[in-house]
């Protein structure tokens, strides 16, 4: 950049000095020149551009549904609850038809140690079911014998003596009415 001109016409000195401050002067006009007709020309070219981007943001405003945070809130709810409910039904089906037809893959994958475990369980749980059908069962046929007791004991008291013991060491008993 050239040195700074005077700002005052006494600063001059010469004639010759005029002529050499009023060509740079006019050099550095031409420049400012150039500058701002490039600067207008970008600014142009921006003014287009945020034009058509406030056009798009308008007809965008127009077709906008406008939805609350709830309403935005329950959509995002119920996607996710399908995706969720579609992962379960795949793995459950995977699962099922891995149980019946048998797993492609790796062996070790259903006999991990959880498996087991749980097969034990499983297996204690339906030994437990067996052995309380089979208390039932013995409670009723008890329960219904000592109904049949009732049933047939006599309305009086019996009174059962005891004698002096047997041959074999045990007492015999007697019914006696009273």
């Amino acid at each position: 950049m050239p040195p700074r001109l005077p700002r005052s016409s006494s600063e001059i000195g010469s004639f010759a000095e005029l002529r050499s401050h009023y060509d740079t002067a006019i050099a550095q006009l031409d420049e400012c020149r150039k500058m701002k007709g490039a600067t207008n020309e970008a600014l142009g070219y921006r003014t287009a551009e945020v034009r058509g981007v406030r056009a798009e943001v308008k007809t965008l405003r127009r077709n906008q549904v406008q939805m609350t945070r709830k309403q935005e809130a329950n959509g995002k709810l119920k996607a996710s609850g399908a995706w969720s409910g579609a992962a379960i039904g795949c793995v459950t089906l995977l699962w099922t038809g891995f149980q019946e037809y048998g797993y492609p893959g790796p062996r070790w994958l259903f006999e991990h140690e959880l498996v087991a475990q749980r097969d034990q369980i499983l297996g204690q749980i339906n030994q437990n079911t067996t052995q309380r059908q089979q208390l039932e069962a013995a409670y009723q046929q008890t329960a219904g014998a000592i109904a049949g007791l009732y049933e047939f004991a006599p309305d009086a008291e019996v009174v059962a003596e005891l004698e002096a013991p047997a041959e074999n060491g045990q007492p015999d008993l007697e019914l006696v009415e009273a």
